[in-house]
């Protein structure tokens, strides 16, 4: 009995001095520290494998997925193809042509068609979309943006038309990874511009991609309402999509103008010591005075009486007008640009243009709610399907938000964006890790810096 207690109390004194003896001989000894050194390398080696394999697996998903979209892509462009020339042998094509074809490039020769004719018997055979080849050896078929927007539909269209035509060549080239097509000015103008057109234009060009851009001028031409019809590559529709853009209150953007450059001048006067140099800028002066002053006495309303009451100077006519034109020309780029995006990186996984460019556009605080969360969506929609891997989606959205803080430093949308960046940076590690850090420590140093 006595060696059965012994025992029983040997057991229990291991049980409570081991670990203490374990724990000297780990901390305590050279060779345990030697052990528990080696120990701690090993379990380092298998973690970086660890973390090493699951970017290897994250990368051949994201290889495999391209591939697939590359036949993919192949497989739609063939469709595309089929369907043209299905298209183009229709019984009553010549009717069609003549009486409801929208556009004055003839339809049997479309600017983005190679129509392969058979040599003995001088017939077409078939026909083949043009293509470009991508920085990551994918066939690029252009998108063909279309304009609506005739040059004797407002004032200020031939502008419009002018400078958007400017924006999609300087950033959106027919050749290049971006590529657009422009066909604007192609509207024949004894064609009218509604639903029955759009529908003659979706039947000739069923299968490309095309975005055709209808603004239509209300309440005798102080609104723009923007809709957008569409449809994607080698998509098998119907009848073509259509989907209202918004609207922009011409009126109320050129007097927020009007007050922006009366107020420019008036302070340039002050600086100066020169008298205001009219009644108008004096009255206007006055009224931009009521509306600046934070009291909330005014409602939202009531401010836009007051702006409708200014008067537009002889002295600031010309910088008014020219200023309004860029603005809503800029408005007009700036949607051209994001269905422009949103096709190249859904289709190809080609990173938007738009985001690099948007701290240029510094007069259009009232798009950038839609304009992020846009880019938001689809840059979540191809992470999620694997058309872009996480370095890329990070990359957009920190382009995009350092991008809008130098233009806008006190913007909410900014803020929120690189919100929705720390959350996406929070599944990285290692090099990926620590270059978004630092990517997001500078657009901070850039509101400091504005600030100053």
């Amino acid at each position: 009995m006595g060696a059965i207690v012994s025992l029983l109390l040997g057991g229990m004194i291991g049980r409570v001095a081991g670990p203490i003896a374990q724990d000297y001989f780990e901390n305590e000894t050279k060779i345990g520290r030697r052990i528990m050194s080696r120990k701690e390398e090993r379990d380092i080696r298998k973690e970086e494998r660890n973390l090493e394999q699951k970017l290897k697996i994250s990368e051949a998903e994201h290889q495999r997925r391209i591939s697939e979209m590359r036949i993919q892509n192949e497989a739609r462009r063939k469709d595309a193809e089929s369907l043209y020339f299905r298209a183009c042998t229709d019984a009553n094509m010549r009717t069609f042509l003549r009486d409801c074809w929208p556009l004055r490039n003839p339809f049997d020769s479309p600017l983005a068609i190679e129509p392969i004719y058979q040599e003995t018997s001088q017939m077409l055979e078939g026909c083949k979309l043009k293509t470009i080849i991508s920085p990551n050896k994918m066939e690029i078929v252009p998108l063909r943006f279309i304009s609506a927007l005739k040059d004797n539909a407002h004032p200020e269209a031939a502008s419009i038309n002018c400078e958007l035509s400017m924006f999609l060549v300087n950033n959106y080239s027919s050749n290049g990874e971006h590529a657009v097509v422009s066909e604007i000015g192609a509207w024949r103008e004894d064609i009218p511009v509604n639903d029955a057109s759009i529908n003659y234009l979706f039947k000739g060009m069923k299968g490309q991609p095309v975005m055709v851009f209808v603004p239509e001028f209300q309440h005798n031409g102080n609104v723009v309402r923007f809709k957008i019809w569409s449809w994607g590559l080698g998509e098998s529709l119907t009848y073509p999509v259509g989907f209202d853009f918004g609207w922009l209150d011409l009126t109320g953007l050129y007097n927020r103008l009007l007050a922006s450059e009366n107020r420019k001048l008036a302070n340039t006067l002050k600086k100066v010591d020169l008298p205001p140099s009219s009644e108008a800028i004096k009255k206007n002066e006055k009224i931009i005075s009521l509306l600046s002053e934070k009291s909330g006495k005014l409602s939202n309303n009531e401010k836009e009486y007051l702006l409708s009451m200014l008067d537009t100077p002889f002295e600031i006519n010309v910088a008014v007008r020219k200023r309004f034109t860029q603005v809503v020309s800029e408005v007009f780029s700036i949607v051209a640009a994001m269905y422009s995006d949103g096709y190249h990186l859904m289709e190809y996984g080609t990173k938007p243009m738009l985001p690099t460019l948007i701290s240029a556009y510094r007069d259009i605080p009232f798009m950038l709610p839609y304009l992020t969360s846009f880019y938001q969506t689809i840059t979540n929609s191809a992470l999620s399907k694997a058309i872009i891997s996480l370095k890329d989606a990070l990359d957009i959205e920190l382009t995009l938000a350092g991008n809008l803080r130098l233009a806008y430093p006190n913007s909410e949308e900014s803020s929120e964006l690189i919100d929705h960046i720390r959350m996406l940076n929070g599944n990285t590690e290692g090099d990926l890790h620590k270059a978004t850090i630092l990517r997001l420590r500078e657009i901070n140093n850039i509101q400091k810096q504005l600030r100053q």
